[in-house]
């Protein structure tokens, strides 16, 4: 009678532990239908449209973020002279080969059914720089006092040609 006490006991808490064990399984969570996984990728995704696309796919990624460097895409960009004529909201204005890599992320982020969001960035061509730049303050990630009149025009720039 003892063992069958004994036995009737350990399968009992054999039968809690399992149960315990099966509640507190971490669960899938819930997510909004219309909720977006976004990944950003600089130096990859310039260099390896398709593949980092691809891999972003993979990921689950619905849309990536992609950074427009000012100082990348403008003509000129370390003269501190304006190109003569230049329309800066024309995006036929400046260099298609500095165009070239955003153009080639949006048509393979469309194949991959993958939506892009520029974020434009600087830094500013010296050009657009204000005065009283600090001494060693001038690389291309930089920008000192930046004008907002052709940071302006270069936004509309980006937004005519990917609009």
């Amino acid at each position: 009678m003892r063992l069958i006490s004994r036995l009737s006991g350990a399968l009992s808490l054999g039968v809690a532990l399992a149960a315990l064990c099966v509640l507190s399984a971490p669960t899938a969570a819930v997510a909004s239908t219309t909720q977006i996984a976004m990944i950003q990728d600089g130096p990859l995704l310039m260099s390896d449209p398709v593949g980092t696309l691809q891999r972003f796919r993979l990921l689950g990624a619905s849309s990536v973020r992609v950074l427009v460097f000012w100082y990348g895409v403008t003509r000129n960009p370390g003269s501190r002279r304006a190109p003569s004529g230049f329309d800066a909201t024309n995006p036929n204005a400046y260099p298609a080969a500095n165009w070239a890599p955003y153009d080639a992320i949006v048509r393979d982020a469309k194949q991959d059914g993958i939506t892009v969001d520029f974020s434009v960035a600087g830094g500013a061509p010296l050009w657009a720089d204000g005065s009283g730049i600090p001494k060693g303050g001038t690389n291309s990630h930089f920008a000192w006092k930046p004008s907002a009149k052709d940071y302006g025009q270069f936004v509309q720039a980006v937004g005519k040609r990917y609009d």
